[in-house]
This record gives structure tokens, sequence and C-alpha cells, in this order.
């Protein structure tokens, strides 16, 4: 993973201080001062998982990729594609991020920066749900209520909505 960050830094993808903030918070510096720390606190957590207490570096990690991903997909990084949104996606995913699954589940149904799949979204939409991902709940409801199914819409709206999704609370109650 950490050469995975060093290639993101050095593109330009993500900024070398909000890869020092997310796995090495006491770290700053120059870019590859940001990088060698990533590095050194993915090392101590796989040093830690070894031993049964690892998953904050990289948790904390998954949560920036994700909202890197998604401000690509906005479209809001100068030179990067959706394409690369999605490879950001798959790294966070492979660290066990839920939403990672959502955005990745979305991106397939809708053919953005992957080859379009309408199994693969839904089964990554419903993993990043187990997961916890109120937002993976809320674009499988709105799935459904495109493909006229109001009532899994609303079973996977009242999901988003027990998980925390304000929109999805939103919707339910003028329903």
């Amino acid at each position: 993973m950490p050469g995975f960050l060093k290639k993101l830094i050095n593109s330009g993808l993500i900024s070398a201080a909000a890869v020092c903030a997310s796995a090495a918070p006491a770290q700053a510096g120059t870019q590859s001062a940001c990088a060698a720390a990533a590095e050194s606190a993915f090392e101590e957590e796989d040093r830690r998982t070894a031993q049964g207490c690892g998953g904050c570096v990289c948790a904390g990690v998954a949560v920036l990729l994700v909202s890197e991903a998604r401000k690509i997909m906005a479209g809001n990084v100068e030179g990067a594609t959706e394409r690369d949104a999605c490879a950001i996606l798959a790294k966070a995913l492979e660290l066990g991020s839920a939403d990672a699954a959502s955005e990745l589940g979305r991106a397939y149904l809708r053919g953005f920066g992957v080859k379009h799949s309408e199994s693969t979204g839904l089964r990554l939409l419903r993993k990043g749900t187990e997961g916890g991902s109120a937002v993976g709940a809320r674009y499988l409801a709105d799935y459904y209520f495109d493909n006229d199914d109001p009532d899994r819409a609303l079973s996977w709206l009242s999901k988003a909505a027990d998980l925390g999704d304000t929109r999805a609370r939103t919707e339910l109650a003028r329903a």
C-alpha cells in the first residue's frame, strides 16, 4: 500500500499533507518526508495487525482515499479521471472501506471509470451497506426507484435512514 500512496502523491491526486494527517499525524514536512512517514505508519500497522491490534491507520487512509475519489468523480481534481477515482476506491475497498464499496458499486452501475456492470454494482452496494455505509443503502434506494420497484426502494431508504443518512430521513418524512 505505501507504494500506491507514493504514486498518488507524486501524481498530484492526493496531497502529501493529507496522507500524513491520516497515516502519520505526528509527522510534518516535505512530500518525501510525509510519504516516508506514511510508509513507516503502514509498517507499524502491519506489525500491530500481526499481533492482533491494528486497523486505525488503514481505516484513516481508507477514509482519505474515498474522500479524494469523490472529489475526482465530482470533477474537482484537474487532470484526474473517473478511472483514477475507481482505482483509488479499489484500494480503499482493499482496506475494508464500506463507503468505498458503495462508491465503486455506484460507478459500476453508471459505467463511470469502469465497464458498466449492474450485477457487480449491486453486489458492491449491498456489501457497502452490510458494512454500515448509509450512502450505499441510499444508492440502492435510488436504483430501485429508477427501476420502478418502490417497495424495495423504500426498504433501502429506510435502511439508509437507520444508518444515519439525513437525506433518506427527509425523503421518508415526505413519503
